[in-house]
């Protein structure tokens, strides 16, 4: 028979190395990368449509496909728009979520352009609207 000691030993090194090495990616939801996010003032977004301001979600749509990008109201009622998203390679993850405007034409909503999430080594980056495109406001209904 083992000794009683040895087996707690071990049972306690087997749980202490299970938590360190624990990631978010293992748990259960994180998949989709769910973010919420507020804005002030219009935000055009891929899809060509532009968010008037208030409080919006932002998440990956599908784990079979990580870059299919979805924006959806607080609730998550209503869609405004899906996308797909590049990866961008980061040389070092970031610690926060991150949201990157680009530049826009004077007198035109600025552009949501990447996306950063907690942890990972890929940034997802948003096909640009060129400024001439026709702008579809979003329905706050």
């Amino acid at each position: 028979m083992k000794n009683p000691r040895f087996i707690v030993v071990f049972v306690s090194l087997i749980v202490l190395l299970m938590s360190i090495t624990w990631t978010d990616d293992a748990r259960a939801n994180v998949w989709d990368r769910k973010t919420e996010f507020s804005i002030n003032q219009p935000l055009r977004v891929p899809g060509n449509v532009v968010l008037p301001p208030g409080e919006y979600i932002i998440k990956v749509s599908d784990p079979t496909a990580p870059r299919l990008v979805t924006i959806m109201d607080k609730n998550e009622v209503k869609t405004y728009t899906t996308f797909f998203a590049t990866a961008q390679e980061l040389r070092k993850p970031v610690d926060e979520v991150r949201l990157l405007l680009g530049e826009s034409p004077e007198g035109t909503p600025e552009q949501l352009r990447a996306w950063f999430y907690p942890g990972l080594n890929k940034a997802f980056e948003f096909p640009m609207i060129s400024p001439g495109a026709t702008q579809q406001p979003a329905n706050s209904n």
